[in-house]
């Protein structure tokens, strides 16, 4: 597997981070299945909602 690396804003980050820890995982885990969620919704379905907070697990 090709390793890539994206900069992100740090209030981003720190959310991030906050979320991984409560649901247990690393922040590489977390943002690689919010990623993939959002890559197997169909074609226009990948907006996210406005009542969610982004990190809604499949």
């Amino acid at each position: 597997m090709k390793r890539l690396m994206t900069r992100i804003d740090d209030d981003l980050h720190a959310q991030l981070k906050a979320k991984a820890k409560t649901d247990g995982c690393s922040v590489n885990a977390l943002v690689l299945e919010v990623l993939q969620a959002l890559a197997d919704r169909p074609q226009g379905a990948a907006q996210r909602q406005p009542e969610t907070d982004g990190f809604d697990r499949p």
